[in-house]
């Protein structure tokens, strides 16, 4: 039990983490309108002699003009008025409820035991006897027909009477949308919370329905026999926002670091730290090479730097650095904070410039380039210059003479046919091509028309087949949202808005896309020759990526540094 102190705080009961110990919060029993009163246990989680319920729900911003007392022992602590929703919600009239709450069993303001305890999370939810998902209040009368809805897609029920009703489903496919944009389902730790528990149960104000029923309703779009549920609901899209959400966390559990740390990067966490320790430390086959657990002694700009270099050791590649289309996030706009390291706080700015590491995923598994071939690539290791420097092989393509303004029209690249969008794409690119001719007239080389259209397609090479599926994938992920650029010798590229002139087309070991790199006048203190560079995104130039910028010029590959 824990006592007071002069403040009138409670005092946190100490624990031993390296033995497995947390703190349980008892909620005493009380009526409604009864003040609620709260005493601390410790528990092992060795030995489990107490069963015990894991809070999952959403903190909420604490404000001292909003915060609420609660009587824990001897003493008070103020609490959002979130965490006080929930626990009135949960507390029994009869007996205690014993809970573990992240923001009362935790001490928030000690590093090494918030280290300690975060390092535990896995456990914790794992061996609780189950979650309690807390999606607050309830401010729609029809959302007991969106829950009923998704048992019926779960097969738990019946079909409701009323989905032959237009304007009803219209509504409930409204309340379905409410329920899966509540704040709780763009939280980085809700990801763990929500897969690891051996049962979970969400409670939408005085409404219930299991974890289990909503994977089984999402599922039940992907078999065989699809359901049918009336238009007027898919129109709300409330649906697709089911199937997204619980299709993720199916895939969390088995994908590799790199795909896991990119799907969940959109979510909120109140610790940018978290973004990166709230996956990490849920599945034992996650632990990264300098990264093994969570360390709230370093701060964020340290840990995003380590992690992006451990992605990298274990592609043994520089697979990570993808799909980079000029994002500038907070730790970007930094001067420590490495060109090639991912900030893991995603860009505020997604509408313009934004990551879109699927869609070149997609490109670099379909298409197997290989700019690199004959180069050394990263098969001995990873060598870095302190935590900030990367040194690579490389060798210099060309570098951009002209790039096509970021804000140019590309609306009417999203709709028709392959063929026709193609067309679309290379009329958008005409005030590149003549601006390009009349600043270096003769450049371009006999056949640039053709080039031309095969980049749009995304036929890089001869024997490419005309996939038009490909090719509309290709046209609708790697063309629409980036610019062309023209090389000073006359090759076509295209690469992310923020591309300049000036800025260098290299071939790098390792990467099966040629970057972008600027270059950048040496450091101080660095001694190592080569040239200097920092990162700007990955390419696509026609006519190097199968490594024909390379055949013959194997030697001329140099060590540069990217800061």
């Amino acid at each position: 039990m824990a006592g007071s102190n002069a403040s009138g705080k409670p005092q946190f009961p100490t624990l031993n983490s390296d033995q497995g110990e947390i703190r349980l919060l008892e909620i005493k029993p009380g009526e409604t309108q009864s003040p609620i009163e709260c005493r601390y246990h410790t528990m092992n989680l060795n030995r489990l002699d107490r069963a015990y319920e894991a809070l999952s729900y959403v903190w909420g911003a604490f404000d001292e003009n909003s915060a609420h007392p609660l009587s824990i022992d001897n003493g008070v602590i103020q609490i959002t008025p979130a965490l006080l929703e929930a626990i009135k919600h949960l507390r029994y009239s009869y007996t205690s409820r014993y809970l573990w709450i992240d923001a009362i069993c935790i001490n928030q303001s000690g590093d090494n035991e918030k280290t300690q305890q975060v390092n535990m999370m896995g456990q914790i939810y794992t061996r609780c006897d189950q979650a309690i998902v807390w999606m607050g209040h309830l401010d729609t009368v029809t959302a007991a027909d969106a829950l009923a809805l998704l048992r019926w897609l779960a097969g738990k029920q019946d079909k409701p009477w009323w989905l032959g009703d237009p304007n009803r489903c219209r509504v409930v496919g409204k309340a379905l949308l409410i329920f899966m944009e509540l704040p709780w389902w763009i939280r980085i730790w809700t990801v763990q919370e929500a897969i690891l528990p051996p049962r979970a149960m969400f409670l939408w104000g005085h409404l219930t329905i299991g974890r289990t029923t909503l994977f089984k309703a999402s599922d039940s779009f992907f078999g065989d026999a699809p359901p049918m549920v009336p238009y007027e609901i898919h129109a709300e899209r409330g649906i697709s926002c089911l199937t997204a959400a619980l299709r993720g966390l199916s895939f969390t559990r088995n994908e590799p670091p790199i795909q896991l740390l990119f799907r969940w990067r959109f979510r909120q966490a109140t610790d940018r730290r978290d973004k990166v320790y709230g996956l990490i430390g849920f599945r034992s086959d996650l632990s990264l090479p300098t990264v093994k657990s969570c360390d709230y002694t370093i701060d964020a700009r340290t840990l995003f730097k380590r992690v992006t270099a451990d992605l990298i050791r274990l592609d043994y590649g520089l697979f990570p650095l993808i799909g980079r289309r000029g994002e500038l996030a907070d730790l970007g706009k930094t001067e420590h904070f490495p060109s090639w390291a991912i900030d893991w706080a995603e860009p505020k700015d997604r509408k313009t410039i934004c990551s879109n590491f699927w869609s070149h995923q997609t490109c670099w598994q379909t298409y197997c380039f290989t700019p690199d071939a004959g180069l050394l690539g990263l098969g001995g290791g990873l060598r870095m210059i302190g935590d900030d420097t990367l040194c690579l092989n490389g060798l210099l393509v060309d570098k951009v003479a002209v790039v096509e303004s970021s804000h140019s029209d590309r609306s009417a690249s999203r709709h028709g046919s392959g063929l026709k969008r193609v067309y679309q794409v290379v009329e958008r690119w005409e005030e590149v091509v003549e601006r390009f001719q009349t600043e270096r007239p003769g450049a371009l080389r006999r056949g640039w028309i053709r080039e031309l259209c095969c980049l749009a397609a995304g036929k890089f090479k001869q024997d490419c087949p005309d996939d038009h599926l490909v090719m509309a994938d290709f046209i609708g992920e790697m063309i629409q949202e980036q610019c062309l650029f023209v090389t000073e010798g006359g090759k076509f590229g295209i690469g992310p808005r923020n591309t300049e002139p000036g800025h260098e087309v290299w071939v790098v070991g390792g990467s099966r896309f040629p970057f972008l790199l600027k270059p950048i006048k040496p450091l101080e203190g660095t001694s190592m020759g080569g040239p200097n560079m920092t990162f700007v995104a990955d390419c696509l130039v026609y006519g190097i990526m199968y490594g024909e910028a390379v055949r013959g010029r194997e030697g001329e590959q140099v060590v540069f540094k990217l800061h």
